[in-house]
């Protein structure tokens, strides 16, 4: 859907309600169609809810005379419509959400129409249907100063609703509107608290006295679910008196209904704050709720102790039994929901007790013996659920997490020894419950729900490390396993487990760094040990390939492992935690006096360099050397090639898998965590980087990390020679970096040396790579900063033309190329002008490319990126077919918004801003185009086509066709004329082949000079990157060598042309799959010709086999070097025939 058609359509559903609402009357079903209209603009939003789509969305619903506010304000008073209004408010809960801030110009207007609907409808579900909408224009409005003007009208509309005239009101609206006013008093206390105390607050408790003490005659679940909602936001900024009302003396002489009556009026006369605390005590107790089927009391109880526990330190001391032991209950229920607010509302209430029991709050003896009995019985309870035979991993954690809080209290209340011994019991179950049996790799399908347990025994033991004073060597052990247990399952747990293993791990961390002994060995081992394990899963291209294999309609058993394959876990899932871990500085959890700025920011520094030091350590240790793979004794033919990969495997395909995932994981993440921690590293990672390479040239991450170090450098400016140069310098932390060892001058200097070597050694080298080995050599030369390769900027042009060649058919090393243009244009050393009349021409073709052509070229360049890193194992490398891939959805969100676009956008924005003088070199040189284009191949016409129709038989001559047919099968942009090209060129030379089958002495002969150049473009189709264009001429080309090794003649010119066009191939220094492939038809033209001649005894087989000889021996006398690497090529690619 374009924009412009989907805003016609949102204002057209608009115009439409509008005219039914105008033939009310006369439309029988009105509320019907109205509805599906709804349902149709709804549907036409969340189809695409871009932030474009959203935009033209509020003009449609909120400007212009006709509306939907205007249409609700009509249809406010209609009962007919009640279905529509239902759809319409549920509609704009939908994109309230999702406009977000964009909603405030208009939420005012908003606020008023949802007022007069509740105001003036009479049915309940329509003014339940305003209350969501108007929470979140209230959570959105705070501070906003055309709403805080609304506020008083708000609030006297919804008191009227809970007061004293509110007989009429139904309970869902009473719990709503109480509800609602707490929420009012959250965003905007300023404008409500003239409303907070007493009027406010008595209608909250006396709501709540009434169902939850009085037995009233009907228990109305969702008015006393609504007022402790209310009183839940109404504690975020108003805090209830703590004094007692006085209590009036009564009879001694009580009946049971006195004594009920005396302790119902006791409750009455405590203070507000006890009056709260007693009614949420109650909200929560389980004898009668446990079988409850609505749960809205009970989670509006447990969520008033999860947030406001604290406020009520001084009664928990009474009733701590109780409420853990409804705590522990709510815990255990089989509702999800109540389950995960009774976990919060556990660990708060203990927090609460442990502040409680906190040295400055107990002052008196009897303070300090009752704080001591309470911190023994919380204890004994803890140690009793930990200590429990039956492994029930809900009351295990929950008494590990109650360790942790309470391990502060056991210094104040034991000693050193205490301490201790609360830990090595920790450390003893630990041992027995989360040391799994069996690795995570045995572990695919079978996750013990005990793991999840593991971030609280995290926090448990780093809490308890804090209170002591040294950990002893016997205990690191357990200690780094469990936190690398924890780190290692971390992908399987769910996001709030997830959010707290990253919290886990931190405090653990920090923990140990009070400890100096420890933390040095411990920060290595564990991060070492993460970091095999993150990069021991399996490749992310392979999953996705398993994955894009997969056509959409598949048996139920292929669905299971479709979708086993899904929950393949890869080094991506590790990312986040990685990224949490790493912005210790920054996270708003950490941001307390327990945890000063200084130790996380030294905690940042010392894991960084950890982490850097574990990476160098673990490529050192990796054996990444590859061997020649065994050849199948039954075909024992060995192919000639200039690929040194061709053929290879890896001696350790494990230590592979883990190197890739580490290239991979560290382009992810190192780029943009604290770049500037990494500059100290530069001089050492790159040395080690190119050792590595010396060793190991054919392994193509390692060029990958090389560009990684490289893209770090250019983001810290860290070649400028005009940037300041500080022995210290400042993160945007603010994190004192360590000053590096030699001067920085020096250090750079001896940086950029190693960089010029080094380029120059990958640009010798990658005239003979291909695949994935050339893309990453060609983004290595493409990143290398403009200081490294001012001085010889030529021997780098061709690199960049292969560069933007490939580019076409693989967008990002386009647009990796194009970046580097624009910044090497900046440099004022390179003096780029030069070079432009060489570089500018290949961009012609980008800008040639059509827009809808942006699928296809994405395709391709998957289909590219994908193949690339399968190529160390070429026998049993598979293509990946385009049509699979595009019905997968990663596919499909590249052509959202294609790729192709933004790249001629790019190298628009390019020329912009070299200016208009420079433009021309777009067009290649004029002399090289005529060269092309205006030399005819022959003086005479040779194809002629008789075309057969009825009355007439006009005759065309198809050779002045043939040089467009040509250029537009090589060079044409746009895949559908390409194919079309191809499929015709095939045509033309089978009808050519045909003609020529009746008289070869002479009709074959006449076609020689054609076949001088479409033998060439025949070869060059045959190694195209297109997957349709090289099946097409790759078989084709083996067929014709059959038919044209049948010459008779020695040097016969046809045969010869052929003979030629391998030979030249042979030499190809721009493409080695040309060279490839020429070996492997050189070598099939001698087989065919031995064949036609009946074997190696019959003399005749010699004509050609002499011609290639000659050719052979020629080549090998050649000065230039690249002929002579052709003859070695092309005699490697026979010897077998002759041997």
């Amino acid at each position: 859907m374009t924009e412009s058609s989907a805003t016609s359509n949102f204002d057209n559903y608009i115009i439409e309600l509008h005219d039914n609402l105008d033939r009310l009357r006369e439309i029988p079903d009105v509320d019907e169609q109205c509805s599906v209209l709804i349902g149709d603009l709804a549907q036409a939003y969340s189809e695409h809810p871009s932030p474009m789509q959203t935009a033209m969305c509020l003009s449609s619903l909120f400007s212009g005379q006709k509306n939907i506010l205007t249409f609700l304000r009509r249809a406010s008073s209609k009962i007919e419509l009640k279905k529509t209004k239902i759809e319409i408010l549920q509609f704009l809960k939908f994109f309230v959400e999702t406009a977000s801030n964009k909603i405030l110009p208009y939420a005012v207007e908003l606020k008023t129409v949802l007022l007069i609907i509740f105001n003036v409808d009479s049915a309940s579900d329509v003014r339940a249907a305003v209350f969501p909408i108007l929470s979140q224009l209230m959570e959105l409005s705070a501070g906003f100063p055309d709403m805080e003007s609304e506020i008083d009208k708000m609030a006297t509309t919804f008191l009227d609703q809970i007061g004293l005239q509110s007989s009429k009101t139904t309970a869902t609206i009473k719990g709503l509107s109480l509800a609602f006013l707490g929420l009012l008093c959250k965003y905007f206390p300023e404008h409500m608290r003239k409303y907070a105390d007493p009027l406010l607050l008595g209608q909250f408790l006396k709501y709540l006295h009434e169902h939850l003490v009085r037995d009233v005659v009907k228990f109305e679940m969702l008015i006393a679910s609504g007022a402790m909602e209310g009183l839940i936001y109404y504690l975020v900024n108003f805090v209830p008196s703590a004094v007692p009302i006085q209590q009036t003396t009564l009879n001694r002489n009580k009946t049971k209904d006195d004594e009920k009556r005396i302790k119902e009026e006791q409750i009455r006369c405590e203070s507000d704050l006890k009056r709260v605390y007693i009614y949420a005590s109650r909200a929560i107790q389980t004898q009668d709720q446990t079988n409850l089927n609505r749960y809205a009391l009970v989670k509006a109880g447990l969520e008033l102790f999860a947030q406001h526990s604290t406020l009520f330190t001084e009664y928990l001391y009474d009733d701590y039994p109780e409420i853990l032991r409804c705590l522990r209950a709510w815990n255990a229920h089989d509702n999800y929901d109540v389950k995960k607010i009774a976990q919060r509302a556990y660990d708060t209430f203990l927090l609460g007790v442990a502040n409680a029991l906190k040295e400055p709050n107990v002052k008196t003896p009897e303070q300090r013996r009752r704080a001591v009995q309470t911190f023994q019985y919380f204890i004994k309870e803890f140690r009793d659920k930990i200590d429990s035979p039956e492994l029930e991993i809900r009351d295990l954690a929950m008494g590990i997490r109650g360790y942790g809080i309470f391990a502060n209290a056991c210094k104040l209340y034991g000693t050193e020894e205490d301490v201790k011994f609360m830990f090595v019991g920790l450390i003893q179950r630990c041992e027995q419950i989360a040391m799994p049996t069996i690795t995570l790799s045995q572990a695919t399908d079978v996750f013990d729900e005990r793991f999840y347990a593991l971030p609280n025994l995290l926090d448990a033991l780093s809490a308890i490390i804090i209170e002591m004073t040294n950990i002893g060597e016997e205990f690191l052990g357990p200690l780094e396993r469990l936190t690398v247990m924890t780190i290692d399952y971390y992908p399987r747990y769910q996001p709030k487990p997830q959010a707290t293993t990253c919290s886990s791990v931190i405090k653990m961390i920090l923990a140990l760094q009070t400890k100096p002994n420890s933390y040095k060995p411990f920060l290595s081992r564990i991060v070492t040990q993460t970091l095999i394990r993150c990069c021991s899963h399996p490749l992310k291209s392979t999953v996705e390939q398993q994955l894009e294999n997969y056509e959409p309609d598949v048996s139920e058993d292929k669905l299971k492992s479709l979708l086993s394959i899904g929950k393949t876990i890869t080094y991506e899932n590790y990312l986040p935690l990685w990224r949490s871990i790493l912005s210790v500085t920054s996270l708003k959890e950490f941001d307390t006096s327990a945890y000063p700025i200084f130790d996380r920011q030294n905690m940042l520094v010392s894991l960084y360099d950890e982490i850097i030091d574990s990476i160098l350590h673990i490529i050192d240790r990796l054996d990444l050397s590859v061997e020649k793979e065994k050849a199948d004794e039954e075909n024992n033919d060995e192919i000639a090639t200039s690929d040194p990969v061709f053929g290879m495997r890896p001696v350790k395909p494990m230590d592979f898998q883990i190197f890739y995932n580490l290239v991979d994981f560290c382009q992810d993440l190192l780029p943009d965590q604290t770049p500037e921690l990494f500059q100290k590293w530069i001089f050492r990672f790159l040395y080690d980087i190119i050792a590595t390479s010396t060793k190991y040239p054919l392994v193509s991450g390692i060029y990958r990390f090389a560009t990684l170090i490289m893209n770090i450098c250019l983001k810290l400016d860290y070649f400028k020679s005009n940037r300041s140069v500080e022995t210290t310098t400042t993160t945007r932390a603010g994190i004192e970096m360590m000053e590096i060892d030699i001067n920085e001058n020096e250090q750079i200097t001896a940086v950029c040396s190693l960089v010029r070597r080094f380029a120059h050694e990958v640009l010798s080298r990658q005239k003979q790579y291909r695949d994935d080995l050339l893309v990453s050599c060609l983004q290595f030369i493409i990143s290398l900063p403009s200081e490294c390769i001012d001085y010889d900027f030529a021997d780098y042009v061709p690199a960049i033309q292969l560069a933007l060649s490939i580019g076409l058919t693989y967008l990002p090393l386009a647009e990796q190329t194009i970046n580097s243009l624009e910044r090497w244009s900046k440099s004022i050393s390179l003096n780029l002008p030069n070079f432009y009349n060489q570089i500018l021409p290949y961009l012609d073709d980008f800008l040639r490319l059509s827009y809808d052509q942006g699928d296809d070229v994405n395709v391709r360049a998957v289909v590219s990126s994908l193949q690339e890193k399968t190529r160390l194992n070429s026998k049993t490398k598979r293509v990946l077919p385009t049509r699979m891939l595009k019905k997968t959805k990663q596919i499909k969100h590249l052509f959202e918004d294609s790729d192709i676009r933004r790249v001629q956008f790019r190298i628009l924005k390019y020329l912009g801003s070299l200016g208009n003088r420079i433009n021309h070199y777009l067009i290649d040189d004029t002399s090289n185009h005529l060269i092309k284009e205006a030399i005819a191949w022959d003086n005479e016409n040779h194809i002629t086509f008789h075309v057969p129709f009825d009355d007439i038989k006009p005759i065309i001559h198809l050779d002045i066709f043939l040089p467009r047919i040509v250029d537009l099968a090589l060079h044409s942009s746009d895949r559908q004329t390409k194919i079309t090209a191809c499929e015709l060129l095939q045509s033309i030379m089978l009808y050519m082949i045909g003609k020529s089958a009746n008289n070869r002495s002479s009709a074959a002969a006449s076609y020689d000079k054609l076949y001088e150049h479409l033998f060439p473009a025949i070869l060059e189709l045959s190694c195209d990157s297109d997957t349709f264009t090289k099946t097409l001429f790759t078989t084709f080309m083996i067929q014709m060598i059959h038919w044209f090794t049948k010459n008779q003649n020695y040097e016969n010119p046809e045969t010869m042309s052929m003979l030629d066009t391998f030979m030249n191939g042979m030499i190809s220094g721009r493409n080695a799959s040309i060279r490839d492939f020429s070996g492997i038809c050189l070598k099939e033209f001698l087989k065919w010709t031995v064949k036609h001649a009946g074997g190696y005894d019959k003399s005749s087989y010699l004509k050609n086999a002499t011609s290639i000889l000659k050719r052979i021996l020629s080549f090998s006398l050649h000065p230039n070097s690249f002929k002579r690497l052709g003859s070695t090529l092309a005699w490697n690619s026979i010897y077998t025939l002759y041997r």
